[in-house]
């Protein structure tokens, strides 16, 4: 199984909250693993500063035993989502439950509710950010990758681990991302993405102009921003 243990112990910072984490697993009995672009990142090389935590469980109490353990002493609460931000240093450092999404028509607010690490990492944008990696001391670093992104990782190709239609609809908003992804790392977006993308399009009449911009700023800054355009 491949395992990225070494790269989460390459930054001093990063391998004690990793650390900190895998203690409170085995503490309070709530598996945890990193999960989504840090992992893409590590396995790319790339340099990240944005932590995201999957845990199996009561992500409050894993996330109060975080912020205790290291000093942080205000976290910022999303029940309605089942997510924690841990402001450390110049971290931020996101804390999910395992959870399920659904989305009620033109409403971009969805219903949550908790799940198994496969049916979380299904609910992602594309097989690249589907991947998790334990931070649990028996078995640390190794990857939990069911939707086959590292393969993809390897091809540079961007696909969705479900129907890209249903990935699409779910929060158009992975339209954008996906164009951004493809001029930041230099991926393709295979022929049935770029299908999906044309017949979705208009879902992003009901995603926010701030959020747009968002990702089309970060197009602009990446090497090659006449691929996304």
């Amino acid at each position: 199984m491949t395992s990225i243990a070494t790269i989460l112990n390459d930054n001093p910072s990063h391998a004690k909250i990793f650390k900190i984490s895998g203690e409170i697993s085995a503490k309070i009995g709530i598996p945890s693993y990193i999960v989504g672009g840090y992992v893409r990142d590590a396995l790319l090389n790339r340099e990240t500063n944005d932590i995201d935590i999957m845990v199996e469980g009561d992500v409050i109490k894993f996330s109060n035993e975080l912020a205790n353990n290291l000093k942080v002493k205000n976290v910022i609460e999303f029940p309605e989502f089942c997510t924690v931000l841990v402001p450390y240093s110049d971290i931020n450092i996101h804390v999910a439950s395992a959870r399920r999404e659904s989305y009620r028509k033109k409403s971009r607010k969805p219903e949550v509710e908790p799940c198994t690490i496969e049916e979380d990492l299904s609910r992602r944008d594309f097989t690249i950010n589907s991947m998790a990696a334990s931070l649990m001391k028996d078995n640390f670093g190794e990857i939990y990758d069911p939707f086959s992104g590292i393969k993809d990782l390897q091809k540079k190709i961007l696909i969705t681990p479900l129907d890209p239609d249903t990935t699409f609809q779910d929060d158009p908003l992975r339209i954008l991302r996906a164009i951004r992804f493809a001029s930041q790392l230099n991926f393709k977006l295979t022929s049935f993405i770029e299908d999906s993308i044309v017949k979705q399009k208009k879902g992003l009449e009901f995603i926010s102009k701030e959020r747009i911009t968002e990702e089309i700023l970060k197009i602009l800054k990446t090497d090659k921003p006449s691929v996304g355009f």
